[in-house]
């Protein structure tokens, strides 16, 4: 069984840019609070991709600091992009159990 992440996450949100001329881009952005200064957090495709075509899976990845930090609760924005071909109506971050609906915008 997988580590529950570090640190949580609040006001998850996903769009889907559909501009004419230029490929579709998915964006996920959310806030992150960590126990202290200098952790890293990313947004990454989860393997292996889900099955259900209409959602995209995520996993949310949290590096330590590597030096020692002051125990200072510290809010990072993380904002994942991805050019994509496919139209996500949904977006799955595995390992936070969040599922949120992915708008449109033109």
């Amino acid at each position: 069984m997988a580590a529950e992440p570090v640190g949580s996450c609040k006001g998850w949100d996903a769009w889907l840019d559909l501009r004419s001329g230029v490929r579709p881009t998915l964006h996920v952005k959310v806030r992150c609070t960590l126990p202290s200064p200098g952790y890293v957090v990313t947004l990454q495709p989860a393997l292996p991709p889900g099955f259900n075509p209409r959602i995209y899976d995520l996993e949310r990845v949290v590096e330590p600091p590597r030096d020692p930090m002051p125990e200072v609760p510290t809010t990072v924005k993380v904002h994942y992009v991805e050019a994509i071909d496919n139209r996500y109506d949904e977006i799955s971050v595995r390992s936070d159990g969040v599922r949120l609906p992915v708008r449109q915008e033109y």
